[in-house]
């Protein structure tokens, strides 16, 4: 199953319209007023970018372990799953702690329901699927009250992750068990699997 062409949307189209975007070396940046651009936001994006690539492929190396010549799907136990997807939670949890930002995953076809994806990153995903030169966005985002300066990056299927996110009938039996409404699953190689975002506090 290999990764489709997507469509220009409506909702990416009005994601680049309204959103003013700026690419600058594959980075999208919204206007000044709104994503705080500047030595500041420099600065943010440059740590934000170094901490997307750090937990992707720190996924992608340990992943990828999981990804033998035979390619059976039973050589995936609940140990072998947690060795892999344990220590990248666990270096997440540091981050957030060391450096005072929160760090989110989102997706559309999720595994845990807290990830579903709200209609401006499910538009966001669209557009990192839509245009594949474009590596990130800086902009500005409110929560519960607080404005964060924010920078998210998309993560795309690679061979090793179809072991758990391929065919629907080929998923582990733990993974069925503690995910009985799991949605991840039914990806190509090269497909978009999610985002993930570093926020911090304005």
């Amino acid at each position: 199953m290999g990764h489709k062409v997507p469509i220009l949307t409506a909702s990416v189209l009005a994601l680049l319209i309204t959103s003013s975007l700026v690419l600058t070396s594959g980075v999208l940046t919204s206007g000044v007023g709104a994503a705080g651009v500047g030595a500041a936001g420099d600065s943010f994006k440059d740590k934000a970018a170094a901490i997307t690539a750090e937990i992707t492929g720190m996924r992608s190396v340990r992943a990828s372990k999981l990804h033998p010549a035979s390619n059976v799907v039973s050589s995936i136990t609940v140990e072998s799953f947690k060795q892999t997807c344990g220590p990248v939670a666990k270096r997440v949890m540091e981050i957030s702690k060391e450096q005072s930002v929160k760090i989110r995953h989102a997706a559309l076809k999720y595994r845990n329901p807290k990830n579903a994806a709200t209609p401006e990153e499910a538009a966001m995903m669209e557009m990192f699927d839509f245009d594949r030169s474009v590596t990130g966005k800086l902009d500005r985002i409110e929560l519960e009250g607080t404005v964060y300066r924010r920078y998210s990056a998309p993560i795309f299927v690679e061979p090793a992750c179809l072991k758990c996110h391929g065919d629907k009938d080929a998923r582990p039996g733990f993974v069925l068990k503690k995910y009985p409404l799991d949605r991840a699953w039914g990806f190509g190689v090269g497909d978009i699997r999610g985002i993930i975002s570093v926020l911090s506090p304005l």
